[in-house]
């Protein structure tokens, strides 16, 4: 276990400081394969070894390659492959870095509600408790040596003030209330309760007074063996910034690859496109499906505080395309006219780490508009 730990870690120093390439990739998983083959006890678990540090070499690569990319959503894209790695792999002090680098990366956007939730899942790592944090909890801006519950808390009030900047109030209020129980039962801290209680109060009154414009979601469709293997023939859906409507959105997508062909038709595409060199784009609006909270069923719940929940914590989305079926009737033409409508589910709810998450599965239902 622990020379497994040391590799992954001299890996990921070396390809930060600018060695290996595609190559060593391929080198190191044949040498290393061809030698545990031979060896009786080694055969199995040299060749998961083999395989799991080829997989963390090609992301690597791709995150290094990409760091100078002029796109921050590659970097973010990338950045997110490597940390899910090392989460998997239970590597939190690598797994820390590299959220960081993603939460910066959202500020240098000012995707503040993004940086939000990125900074969470470090919080979720600790406990409220005064155990002191292991070197690798803390972050390398970290003051002095913190209690578990010391840089939770520190986490969470960074945490809440992105969100209100990304006019994430219900959010804040849930972490906030968090934090006013741990200094109301167990730090007897009242001058802290009543700023955080304060604050509360704030985003209630900007829940149900603030302008709030909702954002869009799109669905972009990347069909084509010329676009790069962390979005070759996938599926996306974005959640757009303030007032960004799809045209504007559709030209900074495409101002990312310049010699891409947009796609008209909303259609799956087929092979031929999918299977071909080039790269073809396809994007469209899609509504986001409301899921209501248990508490607010069958209850008279404000406008304002239902429209939250039409564009957030939502990970379904929508999309109804008319066809037609058959020859057109020439005495009614909506005889024959039928809705498709697609039903898209992502990775990974909305908001989260990311703007835009893969869509894992679609399902399709098609009905006669004069059913």
């Amino acid at each position: 276990r622990a020379p497994v730990i040391q590799l992954i870690t001299k890996l990921d120093q070396e390809v930060e400081g600018g060695r290996g390439d595609e190559q060593y990739k391929v080198l190191l998983e044949k040498i290393l394969l061809e030698h545990c083959r031979r060896h009786r006890y080694l055969a199995q678990s040299g060749e998961e070894l083999a395989l799991l540090l080829s997989s963390l070499l090609e992301k690597l690569l791709a995150y290094r390659t990409i760091t100078h990319d002029e796109s921050p959503e590659h970097r973010m894209s990338c950045t997110v492959n490597v940390l899910n790695f090392y989460k998997e792999k239970k590597r939190e002090d690598i797994y820390i870095r590299y959220l960081y680098k993603l939460r910066d990366l959202h500020l240098d956007c000012e995707n503040y509600t993004e940086a939000a939730y990125t900074l969470l899942l470090h919080a979720e790592l600790l406990e409220w408790s005064d155990k002191p944090c292991a070197p690798h909890l803390i972050p390398r801006d970290g003051e002095h040596v913190w209690t578990q519950q010391e840089l939770k808390e520190r986490l969470f009030q960074e945490i809440i003030c992105y969100l209100d900047k990304g006019k994430m109030w219900e959010k804040a209020i849930e972490l906030g209330k968090q934090l006013a129980k741990m200094h109301e039962i167990h730090m007897f801290d009242f001058m802290e309760l009543s700023e955080l209680l304060k604050k509360q109060a704030k985003f209630y009154e900007q829940i149900m007074h603030a302008m709030r414009p909702q954002p869009e979601y799109f669905a972009v469709g990347y069909h084509g063996l010329g676009f790069p293997s962390f979005l070759r023939n996938k599926m996306f859906i974005y959640r757009g910034k303030e007032y960004e409507w799809l045209e504007d959105f559709s030209l900074k997508l495409l101002s990312q690859f310049p010699n891409a062909v947009r796609m008209t038709s909303t259609a799956p595409p087929g092979d031929d496109i999918c299977n071909s060199p080039g790269q073809h784009i396809q994007c469209f609006t899609v509504k986001p499906v409301l899921t209501v909270p248990q508490r607010f069923k069958d209850k008279g719940v404000p406008e304002q505080i239902l429209n939250y929940y039409r564009h957030n914590e939502v990970d379904q989305f929508q999309y109804s395309r008319p066809f037609r079926k058959g020859e057109k009737d020439p005495d009614n033409e909506f005889a024959t006219m039928w809705i498709e409508r697609t039903t898209y589910i992502t990775a990974y709810r909305f908001p989260g780490i990311l703007k835009w998450f893969e869509v894992k599965s679609a399902s399709v239902v098609r009905s006669s508009t004069h059913s």
